[in-house]
């Protein structure tokens, strides 16, 4: 299995502490920690912060053949707290911003993007070039509003070059027509016909999806939770790799929900996955 990962890695600043991130990193970190073989386009900086990110992606797993070196600095993000509640502010002109598109003749199995990396006009044509030109059955896209990134150009990108739409229900405003994450699935369904299902987490309450077929539920875990950080991108990642091994929608979504419960137990979005995890969310075995 082979999966082509496109978008951002960035490095987390709180204070004088940094942690790597970035939804597709976090998502490639966990695509290959479930065994499949796991590429990632993006763009670090010619600078030790880009140096180390470049570490980060090996020592995970993942082939950074597609990662390119720029001249810009590597991303980051400051975050910041006020008043115990977390505020990030997104550096612009990253080497994210300017990701190029790679040469490739390698067949995968699906292409993930997100759409943060989006925000950048380089970065927007090169994934739509390789969208274009890559062999890929099915397109994963992530959408994530962060700032004031989420524009309706990237919005319409995303839904325009995806096979598979994700998004949390506290995201399904920016669809138009409120907040009802039901009928924003069922609208994307019904004007995008490219999207053949779409994936919609409910925090605590777990998580849906729908397609033109029926709708699927799944819980959340009963856990006592640390952080959220990088719990989406593990579901993403685990319902992902369960589809593309044959694992049916409801099964999946379900393997899903397993995997992000337990990351919320964790400090880190790329935990170590203990045996019985692997067991129940990918049986034939992970990393």
């Amino acid at each position: 299995m082979k999966i082509l990962v496109f978008g951002e890695v960035l490095w987390d600043v709180f204070g004088d502490k940094r942690v790597i991130g970035g939804a597709p990193f976090n998502f490639a970190a966990h695509c290959a920690r479930l065994g499949a073989e796991t590429y990632f386009v993006s763009a670090v900086g010619n600078d030790k912060a880009g140096a180390d990110a470049a570490n980060e992606i090996r020592a995970h797993g993942i082939d950074g053949r597609y990662t390119a070196v720029s001249d810009r600095p590597t991303g980051i993000c400051e975050v910041t707290l006020t008043e115990g509640h977390p505020e990030y502010d997104l550096k612009s002109g990253t080497a994210y911003d300017y990701i190029p598109c790679p040469d490739t003749d390698i067949v995968f199995d699906a292409l993930y993007f997100g759409s943060l990396a989006l925000r950048g006009e380089e970065s927007r044509r090169s994934l739509l070039e390789l969208s274009a030109k890559a062999s890929a059955a099915e397109r994963f896209c992530d959408i994530n509003v962060r700032q004031d990134f989420c524009t309706d150009e990237i919005i319409s990108i995303c839904l325009s070059n995806a096979t598979v739409l994700k998004f949390s229900r506290e995201e399904a405003g920016i669809f138009g027509g409120g907040s009802d994450h039901t009928r924003a699935a069922e609208r994307i369904l019904n004007d995008f016909p490219k999207i053949h299902t779409v994936l919609v987490t409910l925090d605590t309450d777990g998580a849906m999806a729908f397609t033109r077929s029926g709708r699927y539920y799944a819980p959340a875990e009963r856990v006592t939770p640390v952080s959220s950080v990088g719990a989406g991108d593990s579901f993403s990642a685990a319902y992902l790799v369960n589809r593309l091994s044959g694992t049916g929608i409801g099964e999946s979504l379900s393997r899903a929900c397993t995997l992000a419960g337990y990351v919320v137990t964790q400090l880190g979005a790329v935990p170590d996955y203990p045996a019985e995890l692997i067991n129940r969310i990918y049986p034939n075995g992970g990393k």
